[in-house]
């Protein structure tokens, strides 16, 4: 299978400069595209490479070069290789990108088109330039794209062979439909490679090493795996050719991102992050089964308490018996196992949530090293000295955040011993809730639906996509039913919105995360998720736990 494809060609659209502006700002919201890069030594050409994930080929990297081209035009060319090859079922990387059914050319001038031409209608004695038009693109010595001709007799004739469309694989391989009488004028001029009626015929690009190839009405009909294997042939002659026009910059630069030798710190980098995600799954084991062992130890202890509760009911029965011991005595016996496996737990859960923002930050430095772009990293937030200037810096940092939660009272942390901890987690929380603001934000922003993993910050955080700081573990998107239902509890969980997220300005945040265990003071920061509507993200509250059952 086909690992690379390439195609040149050229474009009657803007300005390059407008055109570099406007495209940059269209992938940036959904790609991490880095800076173009200009060569201003003869014709000036922008050049940049990019990734992202097709769902069949996997990981695609692209080149792209650019340059202005005769008058208004631009001559442009793309190389893209593909983790698990190029096949029908993916998209050629420069549909991809835009790049088709917007004026793009390939270097013969024929458009390209993601979908099959239909010509049936357009074949009648009146038209007779549409059919010298296809017979001089078909002599054209610069066509780069195989032509796949199908003759059908009617609708229904053409809807028995749209199997055969899934084939149209724009830039390498089109396919066109045409009538009975545009067959028969188009054999008149090319008496040498005729079409049967109902059949086909492939017209190779001229510098493919490939044969014209006719096809019978059986097997047009019958046979859908033969234009799958003829797409196949044609990728893989076109992997084997060498590119050319602006794609032959365009691969110099696909194969120095992809051959460039890893220097030392980057190689250490990705050293690190392996042994990471080690330790974080030997992290979340041991997590599993201290939760497990910890789940015992609370049906032991409340059949502890159930015992004793029971015995001292009958020992008030009788008074004559009162000299007996009472067995609330064991009680104490098993309380300190429980202490102590919920301390093991605490420290369990610390040590996978550093293994999580240790591969956060080094996924994210992995990022900025091969694409080339500055490292985003949080340092101001996370090593404000108190919570009230942590809280000042991220409003600054963070303008996908809206942070109202009240500095005051996130002061109150700072009195604890372990509020230098706690203010890590909270800049580790603060980061990844701004990443996913971003990534969901881009998704919509150019008509996207935004992928399972940005259905919610929950989902987010589980995906471990580089912005990812924190453990999911420590998220909660709701409340319990008790403290949703009770007026008292749900107020002091409701807290200040924009008129544009709830006219009232108001609304109850139930989602939290955990910035700590669950002794006093327990903090936690709530929020609310307003991304799919405003694109913003609020912060309510960060300080301790608000008032509940448990907390009373």
């Amino acid at each position: 299978m086909p690992t690379r494809t390439w195609l040149t060609g050229e474009a009657s659209i803007a300005p390059l400069w407008d055109f570099l502006d406007e495209v940059s700002r269209k992938w940036r919201t959904a790609l991490d595209v880095p800076p173009w890069r200009v060569d201003f030594v003869q014709v000036p050409t922008a050049c940049t490479a990019l990734r992202y994930q097709d769902p069949s080929a996997g990981e695609v990297v692209v080149g792209i070069a650019l340059r202005p081209g005769q008058e208004s035009e631009i001559e442009w060319g793309m190389v893209g290789e593909a983790e698990h090859g190029w096949t029908c079922r993916s998209a050629p990387p420069w549909a991809y990108l835009g790049f088709v059914g917007q004026g793009f050319c390939d270097a013969s001038g024929a458009y390209l088109d993601e979908q099959p031409t239909a010509l049936a209608v357009d074949f009648s004695p009146g038209r007779k330039d549409l059919l010298e038009a296809m017979v001089r693109g078909l002599n054209d010595p610069q066509r780069s794209t195989g032509l796949l001709v199908v003759a059908v007799s009617g609708r229904k004739s053409a809807e028995r062979v749209g199997h055969v469309g899934t084939v149209n694989w724009p830039g390498v391989l089109s396919v066109a439909l045409v009538s009975d009488e545009g067959r028969a004028a188009l054999n008149r001029l090319l008496p040498d490679m005729p079409i049967s009626a109902g059949g086909a015929r492939f017209y190779p690009a001229p510098g493919d090493d490939l044969p014209t190839v006719e096809y019978t009405r059986a097997t047009v009909r019958a046979r859908p795996e033969v234009f799958t294997e003829l797409l196949n042939r044609a990728l893989r002659n076109r992997a084997g050719s060498a590119p050319s026009g602006m794609a032959e910059p365009a691969a110099r630069l696909l194969n120095a991102v992809l051959h460039a030798a890893i220097p030392p710190e980057q190689q250490a980098l990705i050293e690190q992050t392996e042994h990471l995600r080690r330790d974080l799954e030997t992290a979340h084991q041991d997590n599993a089964v201290l939760h497990e062992v910890l789940e015992r130890a609370r049906r032991d202890c409340s059949d502890a308490r159930r015992e004793v509760a029971s015995m001292s009911r009958l020992l008030r029965k009788d008074d004559d018996e009162a000299s007996i011991p009472s067995p609330a005595d064991e009680l104490p016996a098993v309380t300190p196992d429980h202490d102590l496996l919920m301390q093991l737990l605490e420290q369990a859960e610390d040590e996978r949530d550093q293994a999580v923002h240790d591969r956060g930050v080094l996924m994210a430095r992995l990022q900025a090293a091969y694409v080339d772009l500055p490292d985003n990293n949080q340092d101001d937030v996370a090593a404000a000295p108190s919570f009230p200037a942590l809280i000042e810096a991220a409003r600054r940092r963070y303008n996908l955040l809206d942070i109202t939660a009240n500095p005051s009272a996130a002061a109150f942390l700072d009195a604890y011993p372990e509020a230098a901890a706690w203010r890590r987690k909270t800049a580790d929380v603060l980061a990844t809730m701004h990443a996913y603001a971003k990534a969901k934000q881009h998704a919509l922003a150019i008509g996207t639906p935004p992928g399972p993993h940005l259905a919610d910050l929950l989902a987010f955080a589980r995906s471990g996509v580089p912005g990812v700081m924190i453990s999911a573990n420590i998220i909660a998107l709701g409340e319990s039913e008790q403290v949703t239902s009770t007026d008292r509890y749900r107020a002091a969980r409701t807290f200040t919105v924009r008129p544009q997220t709830n006219p009232r300005g108001q609304v109850f945040f139930a989602a939290h995360v955990r910035l700590g265990g669950s002794k006093a003071p327990a903090p936690r920061l709530h929020f609310y998720d307003d991304t799919a509507t405003t694109g913003l993200l609020y912060v309510g509250w960060i300080g301790p736990h608000r008032v509940s059952a448990r907390t009373n």
